[in-house]
């Protein structure tokens, strides 16, 4: 049978509501007969098995592959096995990629030789800065510290028998295992990259009531992991001898994600994980040069001094009031998914069976330093808060 040019592994968990989508973005690709498709059905408990095996029954280049449930770097690494193709790429279960994507970026290896590809990535409507300006490239240098901070391993295409000789595998670690094993193969193999502007992917954003992210918590285990996969990031860029501006950067990586990723998500932390999280920051910030430590103050929007992931502190000192009649779960879900935690809910009005029903921040009177009035029907911007920080900071002082 004559090789395919590309596989396309697909690990699965409770993916009924989008894996349809995924898998015919992927068969209606402009290069269709030259795909394989390798679905890994993570111990699925829902109808996604159902589904995958639907489609293999009528498609002969989707393979199902079903595991128990060991989560999705075990997925992938079994996909990284089961692949044939001459270039592999990684989609998650509900993600898109361009009807072209397959045909542009198999193109630009071929013609180049390359052992690896980066396209752009959107998010949403927005696209990442950092894999744009890095798909531009006709070559990329292994150490470009561009490449830290764009670690979503859906916009990178492999050279398959590359990355099988080179036998980096996905760590067990369950946050940022994508960096932790894209920066080891790239640090540890030094392969040939080059850009594909022409190609793109497409990273569906989630709101909190779509079940998973609504009870997802700051666990121990979760900080554990990220700092986990951070510091395999760090020892791989030290033994290949990355000198220490390098090194900093990894370490400015994992507090900018940290703060990113994770204020998002403190109401709804543990205790003993935002303390652990707090304390990690802190040594972080203590390490940082005086340029590093500038631009962590933009991220913040706090003084060095100030405590970062102190819940109380946040709760009762916010910058925030967000006075509102009757705020739907909809509404609230936008909120709580700002990248800043800066903010308190002024009403009265909140229903009994509301989702956030019991959060500290939720208030009957204002005590942020603005007041801002919503109709609370609507959901707002995820960008909201952020750009009206960034706002105060520029006209601090001027009126």
């Amino acid at each position: 049978m004559e090789r395919k040019l590309i596989s396309f592994v697909v690990p699965c968990y409770n993916s009924e509501r989008y894996i349809r989508e995924t898998l015919d973005c992927l068969l209606n690709q402009t290069i269709a007969s030259k795909i394989d498709i390798i679905a890994v059905n993570d111990g699925s408990t829902d109808s996604t098995l159902e589904i995958l095996e639907s489609y293999a029954s009528r498609y002969n280049n989707i393979r199902v592959i079903s595991t128990p449930n060991c989560g999705v770097s075990a997925a992938r690494n079994t996909g990284i096995e089961k692949a044939d193709g001459k270039y592999l790429m990684f989609v998650d279960s509900d993600d898109l990629i361009a009807r072209d994507c397959a045909e542009k970026i198999t193109s630009s290896m071929l013609s180049t030789g390359a052992d690896m590809a980066i396209c752009r990535i959107a998010r949403g409507t927005e696209f990442n800065r950092y894999a744009d300006s890095l798909s531009k490239e006709s070559v990329i240098n292994c150490r470009d510290k561009r490449i830290l901070h764009n670690f979503l391993v859906m916009n990178k295409c492999y050279n398959t028998d590359f990355l099988k000789k080179s036998k980096i595998r996905f760590p067990s670690t369950s946050y940022s295992e994508d960096g932790a094993f894209l920066m080891s193969f790239i640090l540890k193999t030094e392969p040939k990259i080059v850009g594909c502007y022409d190609a793109i992917t497409r990273y569906r954003v989630h709101s909190l009531l779509e079940g998973r992210s609504v009870t997802q918590r700051i666990s121990v285990k979760l900080i554990n992991d990220f700092f986990s996969s951070m510091d395999i990031i760090y020892t791989a860029a030290k033994d290949s001898g990355c000198d220490d501006d390098y090194l900093e950067e990894i370490n400015y990586k994992a507090y900018h994600t940290a703060i990113n990723e994770f204020y998002r998500l403190m109401w709804f932390g543990d205790k003993e994980a935002l303390e652990i999280l707090g304390k990690r920051c802190d040594e972080l910030r203590k390490s940082f040069s005086p340029v590093i430590s500038e631009c962590i103050k933009s991220d913040t929007n706090r003084e060095l001094g100030e405590p970062v992931f102190d819940l109380e502190y946040h709760i009762n000192n916010p910058v925030f009031s967000l006075k509102v009649k009757k705020p739907s779960d909809v509404f609230l879900s936008s909120v709580y998914s700002q990248p800043v935690p800066y903010f308190e809910i002024v009403t009265k009005n909140l229903p009994p069976d509301s989702t956030f029903s019991g959060m500290k921040n939720i208030k009957s009177k204002p005590s942020g330093k603005f007041i801002l009035r919503l109709s609370g029907k609507k959901p707002v911007d995820r960008r909201l808060l952020k750009a009206l920080i960034l706002i105060n900071m520029r006209f601090k002082g001027k009126g």
